[in-house]
């Protein structure tokens, strides 16, 4: 007699390993989507301040080139309490999302933002360009004072910003960097106090 389940039993077989790699992709895939979620900061679809550092770490591996400038920029919202105060949180969390939207559209695909949390943004931008800083700075303010006018709102976006700007293989001391741009942009953020 011919025993069916010699031919049954490798199909068998091969049909559960197929499904068991089944399970383990979708259950590293889902592991995958969590790790992800946690570098990104839900209110801005951003890094968020942990997705930052291990950006930065990334970068700090690779290799640079002598000419390339690498600029640390720190950025604070002004004026976030007095538009929660005056037109609710909800409010408050446009105008974060706004800052988010314009500092993702500055450093492009390339480069690196982040909310660090509450009003305050990092971001890195490395280029050939000698006048990458400037560009920069420029190119913020321009599209923040665009994306203030779109929303059309009572009150305007502004943010101040400290730049920070160093050759390419000096970032290895990223970190030090980082606290000059937070100086310069406490130092703007009072001058922005004064002027008003």
């Amino acid at each position: 007699d011919l025993d069916i389940t010699v031919f049954i039993a490798p199909y068998g077989e091969g049909l559960a390993h197929a499904y068991n790699d089944l399970y383990l992709q979708e259950q590293f895939s889902e592991f995958v989507d969590i790790k992800k979620q946690s570098l990104i900061d839900p209110l801005t679809g951003i890094n968020n301040r942990r997705g930052f550092e291990q950006s930065l770490s990334n970068l700090m591996l690779q290799k640079h080139t002598n000419d390339e400038l690498t600029s640390f920029l720190s950025i604070d919202l002004d004026n976030l309490k007095t538009i929660n105060d005056t037109y609710g949180h909800a409010e408050g969390d446009i105008a974060i999302r706004a800052v988010a939207d314009v500092l993702a559209e500055v450093v492009a695909e390339k480069n690196i933002c982040a909310r660090a949390g509450g009003d305050e943004f990092y971001a890195i931008v490395s280029s050939t360009d000698p006048n990458t800083k400037e560009k920069t700075l420029a190119c913020f303010y321009d599209l923040l004072e665009k994306k203030s006018k779109e929303l059309n709102k009572e009150y305007d976006l502004h943010a101040s910003v400290g730049i920070y700007t160093v050759e390419s293989k000096h970032i290895d001391k990223a970190f030090e960097h980082l606290q000059m741009a937070d100086r310069l942009m406490y130092e703007a953020k009072r001058k922005y106090k004064e002027q008003r």
